[in-house]
């Protein structure tokens, strides 16, 4: 395809919709198809890991690195150093087990199924009068992927979630006493008194030592740095004329649907409403009260309790179903009762709702259609021969304004443009591309002064260049400069630990002596102060607590003291009285809230202890080799 040649952009939307979409499609029938093939053994050096007998390459991964890192702006290299690229990798194994494991149960999505639930994923993309197919293509090109590529993820991703329903489903239910309990823990609440020590009511002795002003200083310089920034120069290729100059006659439009006339046939299908039960005791009692004219849905839910135990009428062909429910099905007749058949799901019980026979779609119900992606073909052809055309310019020495003699673009100039780039402020001048800002910011932090950046695709379609005009460094403000503030900060941090130890000690020697609050409180002349009805989950900030120290007054004892941090020091703090919530006052939505909330949490884990035992299945290896070459050092300058 013409757009595949396209440089690669960074993450889309677009494409993350369709995987979201794939992921959530859950136990639509995508377990009734049966084409496999698409994984590829042997390992070479230039492999990141090994998961079983399949294996990981660089160019896969390094795909994926990309993508992910665009969304967070981050290169490659700082994510290496901060670990994101092993999380990155753990995750591609983790999908790997799974898949394999979906893949052994005999799990798998035929590129048929997955070329129609492509279809309806781009129909919410595709603006009205727009074209399906070009939004996918405009997908694959930003997201560097072939269309074998594209399918096989997906197909993955579907198994995967497949399997992964399958087995959250087969959780029975929440227990009603500890939801119970989870509310009178959540709701509970404390009445305390505490005395408080501030940070400010000490007095230091002494100056602090320039030795130490000058550690603290090399520990805190990265506070200090201005950071390196650049003016850089952004064109986007003027796509008006392109457009304009496009016409597709009708003799173009009937050629391509003669062509391509064998994607306008429709095989027969058979429309399926579906039951799915854990056990064939259960399959069998639906399937009784559907014969007997029970609606397929209502005994489906009454049987399992649960709602997405139903799933609703869909189509299939019989070239993308397994042997087991093809051969009952296509040998059925339009309202008949099939089941319970066993497939790794559950029980199915299946009634054939509706009969559809082939057809080839005529070519006037098509027509419009056709003519709309032959217009977005060629658009795609223009646009990938303009793209190169700046690209071949710039590798001849071009500069942007010579590129745009040849190659028509609005170009802005941006100054002190900073690496975290439209995230530095709330307003930044990148913000006129939108989305795009951020990966315009990575773009020009990854080419050399003089340099112009490959082709951009942007979110709208559109195609852009950066090229650096000038660097400034990165400069750290002077130690003299801050180093009042450096006294400050080592002022106040003495202070908190002189309090600290001396707070400490009267607690410890209260604890040895018997000594109550009230006599501590007699002792240092300082006040009590009682704070009454404070929530777990208080919302609001309770002053002087601090969060980590509401969190350990609700882990002490009725009458015991603790210490405890405060936002200007430390307290001594007594727990007075513990009040637990009334179950018979609970509000019922509450307590399902928790009970649906403990159903997801154990469906989770028994998902993770699912993953853990299938781990043990597969032998794994990283080529860490292979990771540092590629991720742990930055290019050195030309």
């Amino acid at each position: 395809m013409v757009m595949q040649a396209m440089r690669t952009g960074r993450a889309s939307k677009a494409l993350k919709y369709v995987l979201f979409s794939f992921l959530i499609l859950g136990m639509v029938g995508l377990v009734f198809s049966d084409i496999g093939g698409f994984f590829r053994g042997g390992v070479v050096g230039s492999d990141v890991a090994k998961v079983g007998d399949k294996t990981i390459s660089i160019n896969a991964f390094d795909k994926n690195v990309r993508r992910t890192l665009g969304r967070m702006n981050i290169p490659p290299q700082q994510a290496y150093q901060m670990g994101f690229i092993d999380q990155i990798l753990d995750n591609e194994i983790r999908n790997s087990i799974m898949t394999q494991t979906a893949k052994s149960y005999g799990i798998e999505v035929g590129r048929t199924e997955i070329a129609k639930q492509i279809d309806k994923m781009l129909t919410p993309m595709t603006q009205e009068g727009g074209d399906k197919k070009a939004v996918l293509n405009q997908i694959l090109t930003s997201q560097g992927f072939t269309e074998n590529e594209f399918v096989t993820t997906v197909s993955g991703e579907v198994a995967t979630a497949l399997l992964a329903t399958a087995l959250q489903n087969g959780y029975i239910g929440g227990s009603e006493t500890l939801a119970k309990d989870l509310y009178q823990f959540q709701h509970e609440k404390r009445d305390i008194e505490l005395i408080d020590f501030k940070d400010a009511a000490f007095v230091l002795e002494m100056d602090p030592p320039e030795a130490d002003l000058k550690t603290l200083y090399e520990a805190l310089k990265e506070q200090y740095a201005t950071p390196e920034s650049r003016t850089i120069r952004v064109g986007v290729i003027n796509q008006d004329n392109m457009k304009s100059s496009i016409e597709i006659s009708d003799d173009a439009v009937r050629a391509a649907y003669d062509d391509d006339i064998e994607s306008f046939k429709v095989s027969e299908q058979r429309v399926l409403e579906q039951a799915i039960a854990q056990n064939e005791i259960d399959a069998k009692k639906i399937f009784e009260a559907a014969q007997k004219g029970e609606a397929l849905q209502k005994a489906a839910e009454k049987v399992t309790g649960k709602k997405e135990s139903y799933l609703a009428a869909q189509g299939f062909e019989e070239n993308g179903m397994i042997e087991q429910i093809k051969a009952p099905v296509f040998a059925g007749k339009k309202g008949d009762i099939i089941g319970p058949i066993e497939t790794p799901l559950g029980f199915h019980v299946i009634k054939i709702s509706d009969i559809k026979a082939p057809e080839t779609k005529s070519f006037e119900s098509v027509k419009e259609q056709i003519k709309k992606n032959l217009l977005e073909t060629e658009l795609a052809d223009l646009k990938f021969e303009a793209s190169s055309q700046v690209e071949d310019l710039a590798a001849s020495g071009a500069t942007l304004d010579d590129v745009a003699k040849d190659v028509p673009m609005d170009i802005k100039e941006f100054k002190d443009i900073s690496p975290q780039g439209a995230m530095a402020s709330a307003k930044h001048p990148l913000d006129v591309y939108g989305e795009d800002a951020a990966q315009i910011t990575q773009t020009a932090f990854e080419i050399f002064e003089g340099d112009i950046s490959q082709v951009i695709e942007m979110k709208d379609g559109k195609m852009a260049v950066v090229t650096l005009s000038a660097i400034t460094p990165k400069t750290y403000k002077p130690y003299e400069e801050v180093k009042p503030e450096l006294v400050t900060r080592w002022t106040d941090e003495q202070k908190r630990m002189d309090n600290r130890k001396t707070t400490l000690e009267i607690l410890t020697v209260a604890g040895t002596e018997g000594k109550s609050l009230e006599t501590i409180a007699k002792d240092k002349g300082l006040p009590i102060k009682s704070l009454n009805e404070i929530k777990r989950d208080a919302q609001e900030k309770i002053e002087p607590l601090t969060p980590a120290s509401l969190a350990q007054i609700f882990e002490a004892d009725e009458g015991e003291m603790i210490a405890v941090d405060t936002t200007d020091g430390i307290a001594i703090a007594r727990v007075k009285s513990i009040t637990l919530p009334d179950l018979a006052k609970a509000e019922t939505k509450a307590l399902e809230g928790i009970k649906a909330a403990n159903i997801q949490s154990a469906q989770q884990e028994g998902l993770m202890l699912f993953l853990g035992a299938a781990s043990r299945n597969f032998r794994v290896s990283k080529n860490e080799a292979m990771l540092q070459r590629a991720y742990g050092t930055p290019a050195e300058p030309q």
